[in-house]
């Protein structure tokens, strides 16, 4: 038998889905905020207080892009019984603990999205592992954030988080990996990229509105849509570049795209086991083209 992951479905205006969001998994919600707190402590000496007052920092720079999250996200400290900082942290954890300050991370998500001349009945596919560390699958769950007015979304992610990866009803999917380069700052956070971009009513809308805001920190996300367009992007906090899919897109965790390849502050071996991960998913799917089901 294989388990299953909790799922919520949140209804309401953003406000309602965030309080819904802090009481559904709330005990999940203060122990993914402790494993913050413990790795923090641990890997640089980050006091709680010290987290929490750096999370606020990020509130405006929300609120200027995307204000509704922003109200979803005080709505989770109501509905955990935490203060609007720690709502705010959960958002936040890699920019806030930098990973110049908060030790090293884990490279380990490989994502995809193959359609049309891959797949056995043309249908479009996408997905990702997500190889997050710290135990942080006991403390996930998905989510349909079904806001009036607004696609609904369904998502993984750890308890407290409004964004992490998932699809919408309007057949957009969003999926993301972590690149490592410099310039990270306070701005809009990483993970909220992939909700900003499928509470979007198309692909093109998706990729505007990804690319519209101060980001924080660099990310990969891949989109597609259920027609087979897909795209990837990658950026630094302050630069991208975009290509285009043709049937298939894979990424793994490092700079790829022309223009982008400098921004790379990887390790050698980071590297070589991003570029195994991007190479073994490639060669996997030309071998299986034409059959993916």
């Amino acid at each position: 038998m294989t388990a299953a992951f909790a799922h919520h479905v949140l209804r309401g205006t953003h406000r309602e889905v965030g309080r819904q969001h802090g009481a559904a998994p709330r005990p999940l919600i203060r122990a993914h905020l402790e494993l913050i707190y413990t790795q923090g402590a641990e890997r640089s000496n980050l006091a709680p207080d010290a987290a929490r007052r750096w999370a606020l920092a990020f509130g405006p720079v929300i609120a200027d892009t995307a204000p509704h999250f922003l109200e979803e996200i005080e709505g989770v400290a109501v509905g955990a019984g935490i203060e609007p900082a720690e709502a705010l942290l959960l958002q936040v954890r890699q920019e806030v603990a930098h990973i110049a300050r908060f030790g090293t991370a884990d490279l380990e998500c490989t994502s995809f999205a193959v359609a049309g001349p891959y797949t056995a009945t043309g249908t479009t596919f996408a997905g990702q592992n997500a190889d997050l560390a710290g135990g942080i699958e006991a403390l996930s769950a998905v989510l349909t954030f079904a806001v009036a007015g607004k696609p609904a979304v369904m998502m993984l992610v750890p308890a407290g988080q409004i964004s992490y990866l998932g699809i919408s009803d309007e057949g957009l999917s969003a999926n993301a990996n972590f690149l490592r380069s410099a310039g990270w700052r306070t701005g809009f956070p990483r993970y909220l990229l992939t909700r900003l971009a499928i509470e979007q009513p198309t692909l093109k809308a998706a990729v505007d509105a990804a690319l519209a805001p101060t980001r924080a920190s660099s990310r990969n996300l891949l989109l597609a849509d259920r027609s087979g367009a897909m795209v990837d992007i990658e950026t630094s906090a302050q630069e991208h570049a975009l290509t285009w899919g043709d049937g298939c897109l894979v990424h793994a965790n490092h700079h790829v795209l022309p223009g982008m390849v400098a921004h790379e502050t990887a390790t050698a071996e980071e590297l070589h086991n991003s570029t195994c991960s991007h190479e073994r998913i490639a060669a996997l799917m030309e071998a299986h083209r034409g059959r993916l089901d």
